[in-house]
């Protein structure tokens, strides 16, 4: 007996099913695919951002100033550097440049020496670096064993000047090994101290 043209339920309900399946793995593929991509470009886009705020404070720091009346000051979230400035008029201007970090942030703003003729009007905040979560300033030292190491602080009981050189641990906040990106920038006028006595190995 043959069978009569077209297709049994039966048939009909397993194609479905198969259809079904087909179009939510692609739908699954689709999606998973959009949203590496997103990540992608995420990532890309920090690196960009991390890669500009470097040059950015490499050129503050490498036009800083030795000013004994206005000393570098360092801090593990803090950072502000005497610099000499050129104004639209090629006059020059002296200022501290102050990056600071706060919320997942970091800032950067121009703050005034003195009132004065020579110093240079104080700049709005800017946030030159965010989604951040973790981050740090870091500043050479030698130690007694003659090595050099990096401390969250500058000296301030005995001053020596700027620094040879600033340290940066930056975590973001989308990455996914959470491993710090490390920037140390050099500064050729500057120096290392010792380390303090009765300070913390580390």
């Amino acid at each position: 007996m043959k069978r009569e043209q077209g297709y049994l339920l039966v048939e009909l309900l397993i194609a479905g099913v198969l259809f079904s399946f087909l179009a939510g793995s692609i739908g699954a593929v689709f999606v998973n695919t959009v949203q590496g991509i997103a990540r992608v470009r995420e990532t890309i886009q920090e690196k960009n951002n991390t890669l500009f705020f470097f040059s950015r404070i490499r050129k503050d720091l490498r036009r800083s100033a030795q000013l004994s009346e206005f000393p570098f000051e360092g801090k593990p979230r803090m950072c502000r550097i005497p610099v000499k400035t050129i104004d639209s008029k090629k006059n020059v201007r002296l200022c501290y440049i102050k990056y600071t970090y706060e919320n997942g942030r970091v800032y950067r703003e121009e703050l005034p020496l003195a009132e004065d003729s020579f110093a240079a009007a104080e700049s709005p905040k800017q946030v030159v670096l965010k989604d951040i979560e973790s981050f740090r300033f870091l500043y050479p030292y030698l130690s007694g064993e003659e090595k050099i190491e990096f401390r969250e602080d500058w000296r301030k009981d005995t001053y020596y000047g700027l620094p040879a050189a600033v340290e940066m641990k930056i975590v973001l906040k989308n990455s996914v090994e959470k491993q710090p990106v490390l920037g140390i920038i050099e500064i050729p006028q500057g120096s290392i101290a010792p380390v303090p006595e009765g300070a913390t190995p580390l």
